[in-house]
Order: structure tokens, then C-alpha cells, then sequence
């Protein structure tokens, strides 16, 4: 009754409960690979811990807001800022946007943590729809190649015909016609490249 009275204020013969919390005294940071890749979203995982290790899921420090910002950055990404940590752990998705090196740096009062990342040019890829098949000789049909990167995709054509500004136009009624839908890449993204074949018809 005494320890009731001392914690809760309670009557003797009263009832009640004493919750005991721990502190967090570090971060922890975890996202996988030390390699990420422009347009790719990657998941970072900053967690409030105790001395022992041991994750800071209730008390006050299991909801506590954590900055995610980043330092002797040669590449960029989005997603940094606050975030309110749910059962001792923050979650942010950062996607890099150009390629280099970056710290990212969690940061709660006197709490810090870091995780240095190298970003690796993307991969893009060619949706190419098949025109159909075969086409006659002297017909035209429309082509429309995209990149996931959103980038210009380039039109090429060979064979038994010609393409100019998204039109291809059939030259034979005996050759098969080649369309390549590329994009040559650039600083943030790896080339990449799509063919179709269209055959020929009398």
C-alpha cells in the first residue's frame, strides 16, 4: 500500500499499476545495402535503443520524432525529414535522384546515427507494345515507346520500313520490318533498349 501511495496516490487498500519504462541511448540504422540505385526507393529503419541494445518500444523515447538529413553528399535523394517514431522505431523511404556518395544521418537531441551509401546509376526499361502482325505493304501504324525513367525513348526502323516521328510506314511487302525502341542513358540511368518485328503482307 505504501508503494501504491508513493507512485499513484492510492488510498490504502487501493489499487493499482506502476509502469517502468526504459531510456534510449543510441540509434540504430539499418537499410540494407551499403549500394543504392538512382530511381530506387529504398527503406531506412532508425530504431531508439538501450544500452544493452534492446529496442525502446514503450515510455515516452518509443514515440519520439527522429530528422533523417544527409552530409558530405555528392549524390541527392528525396524522403528526408521528420518522422515520429512508432514502438521505438522511425521508418523513411528515400529514393536517390543522382549518382555519388551520401551519408544519411539520423538525429534525436543528442542521439545521432549515420550510414554512408554509394548511388549507382538506375535501370530503366523499354515498354514497347507489339504492333500488329503482319502489316501490308504501304500501311502505316503509330509506335509509342516509353521508359519507366520517364525519358525520351528514340524510334529506329529497318527492314521493310521507315519511321519518322512516331509513324511507321511499311516499304515491302516481302522483307520484315525491325523497330528498336532505345534510350542511350544518361548521368542518373543505364541504357536501355526494346525490339519488335512487324512482318510484311501482300
Amino acid at each position: 500500500d505504501a508503494l501504491y501511495g508513493a507512485f499513484l496516490g492510492a488510498t490504502r487498500g487501493g489499487h493499482g499499476a506502476v509502469v517502468v519504462s526504459h531510456a534510449a541511448t543510441q540509434l540504430s540504422m539499418s537499410a540494407g545495402s551499403s549500394t543504392m540505385n538512382v530511381g530506387s526507393a529504398r527503406t531506412v529503419t532508425v530504431t531508439f535503443q538501450d544500452d544493452a541494445g534492446a529496442t525502446v518500444s514503450t515510455g515516452p523515447d518509443a514515440t519520439r520524432a527522429t530528422t533523417l538529413s544527409s552530409a558530405d553528399a555528392t549524390a541527392s535523394v528525396t524522403g528526408l525529414g521528420n518522422v515520429t517514431a512508432n514502438g521505438g522505431t522511425a521508418t523513411f523511404t528515400v529514393t536517390p535522384t543522382s549518382t555519388g556518395t551520401i551519408t544519411l544521418v539520423a538525429t534525436h537531441g543528442s542521439l545521432t546515427e549515420s550510414l554512408t551509401f554509394t548511388v549507382e546509376k538506375g535501370t530503366q526499361t523499354i515498354t514497347f507494345a507489339q504492333p500488329s502482325t503482319p502489316a501490308v505493304y504501304g500501311s502505316t501504324f503509330p509506335i509509342a515507346p516509353t521508359s519507366s525513367a520517364g525519358l525520351t525513348v528514340s524510334g529506329e526502323a529497318s527492314g521493310g520500313c521507315t519511321h519518322s516521328a512516331g509513324v511507321v510506314t511499311m516499304t515491302s511487302g516481302t522483307g520484315d520490318c525491325t523497330l528498336t525502341a532505345s534510350h542511350a542513358g544518361n548521368a542518373g540511368y543505364l541504357p536501355a533498349s526494346q525490339t519488335r518485328t512487324v512482318a510484311s503482307g501482300r
